[in-house]
C-alpha cells in the first residue's frame, strides 16, 4: 500500500510504503520497532505479524495539520483502539468516520480511504489490529449474530463499521492488553501464544461490548443517549482518579438518573461504581510501583486513597501482597 502525505496546503510532503498483503500471509510471528522524525511529525512504531495478522502500535507527535491517502490497500478486517488523540476519515464511498480518545471501532476496508485527517496534537497513541478477510471469516464461524453480520459483509467485500453512528469505548481490561502487546516470552512461540491470546480476548471484549449495548437497547432499558451518558461516567472517574465522587454527583453531570446509573454502568461494565473506580485505582497504582520512580504515600494519594495505610490494605486484599513486596 502507498501512503501519500499532504500538508494543510495540499503539497506532497512524504510518500511511502506501509501495510501488504505480504504482511498478512506471512506465517512466523516476526516483530519490527522503528521511528520517524520528520517535519510534520515525530512518531515510533512497534509492529508484530503473524499468520493473518498484523499489529501497529503507533505513538505520534503531529507537528501541523496533515492528511493521509492510500493506493492499493490490502482488503483487512482491523479493530481501532485509540488511547489519546484524534483521527477523521473518508472512505471511497463517502461514508465519514471519527475515532477519538479512549474508543475503539472495527472497521472493514479501513486502510481503502480517500482522505485520512491528522490534526496537530500531541501522544498520539493508536493500535491497529489488522486481520486477512479469510483469518477472520474463520474465527467468525459460529460467533452469533453480530459476528455473523460482519462476516457477512466482509463476504460480500463491502465497507464496514461496526458502530458508524458512534464508536464504542475503551475499558480497563483493553486498555491492559492493548499495554501488554508484545510481551516478551520465555522464546518465540510463547510470545506468540501470549499475543495471539491478547487480540482474540481484545476482539471477543468488542463483539460482547457491542451485543451487552443492543441488549440493553433492544428490550427498551436504556435508550442509546443513556447508554453514551454511562460511557461519560466512566470517563469522568478515569479522568481523575484522586477526586471524590458520589452516585448524585455523577448523576446530575451527566444527566442520568441515579437508577438508571447504577443499573446501566454494572450491565456495561460488570462492576458497580464504585467498585469499577477502586479497580481502576488499584490498577494504576500497581502500574505506578512497578515503574518505581514514586514513593508509596504518593502513588497512594494519587490513586485515591485517603491514608497510606488505606491504601495498603486496600492493595493487599486485591493482589495478594503489600505495596512494598509488590515492588
Amino acid at each position: 500500500m502507498r501512503v501519500v502525505i499532504s500538508g494543510s496546503d495540499n503539497r506532497v510532503i512524504s510518500e511511502t510504503e506501509s501495510i501488504s498483503e505480504n504482511d498478512l500471509s506471512f506465517q512466523a510471528y516476526s516483530k519490527l520497532k522503528y521511528s520517524s522524525n520528520e517535519s510534520f511529525w515525530k512518531s515510533s512504531a512497534h509492529e508484530i505479524r503473524y499468520n493473518g495478522t498484523h499489529i501497529a502500535r503507533h505513538t505520534v507527535n503531529v507537528l501541523e495539520d496533515i492528511s493521509l491517502q492510500t493506493f492499493d490497500a490490502p482488503n483487512v478486517v482491523s479493530l481501532f483502539f485509540v488511547e489519546k488523540g484524534i483521527i477523521q476519515s473518508e472512505s471511497y464511498t463517502g461514508d465519514r468516520w471519527e475515532i477519538g480518545a479512549l474508543q475503539h471501532n472495527l472497521i472493514y476496508n479501513s486502510y481503502n480511504t480517500t482522505e485520512t485527517l491528522f490534526k496537530k496534537q500531541t501522544d498520539l497513541r493508536l493500535t491497529i489490529v489488522s486481520f486477512a478477510p479469510r483469518y477472520f471469516m474463520e474465527m467468525s464461524d459460529g460467533g452469533g449474530k453480530v459476528m455473523d453480520k460482519i462476516a457477512s459483509t466482509v463476504a460480500g467485500g463491502q465497507s464496514f463499521v461496526l458502530g458508524s453512528a458512534s464508536n464504542l469505548r475503551l475499558n480497563l481490561q483493553m486498555l491492559q492488553l492493548l499495554q501488554s502487546l508484545g510481551q516478551t516470552g520465555y522464546n518465540t512461540a510463547v510470545e506468540r501464544l501470549l499475543t495471539e491470546s491478547k487480540v482474540l480476548e481484545l476482539l471477543a471484549l468488542q463483539i460482547g461490548q457491542l451485543h451487552k449495548e443492543e441488549t440493553l437497547i433492544h428490550g427498551k432499558k436504556l435508550s442509546a443517549m443513556d447508554i453514551k451518558k454511562l460511557h461519560d461516567v466512566r470517563d469522568i472517574l478515569l479522568s481523575d482518579l484522586s477526586a471524590n465522587f458520589t452516585l448524585h454527583s455523577l448523576s446530575h453531570q451527566v444527566g442520568l438518573n441515579v437508577y438508571k446509573l447504577k443499573f446501566g454502568f454494572k450491565f456495561l461494565f460488570g462492576q458497580p461504581v464504585f467498585n469499577y473506580l477502586k479497580e481502576a485505582r488499584l490498577t494504576y497504582a500497581a502500574q505506578q510501583l512497578a515503574l518505581e520512580t514514586k514513593s508509596i504515600t504518593q502513588i497512594a494519594y494519587e490513586a485515591g486513597f485517603a491514608t497510606p495505610s488505606h491504601f495498603s490494605d486496600a492493595f493487599k486484599k486485591f493482589y495478594g501482597v503489600s505495596p512494598n513486596k509488590f515492588r
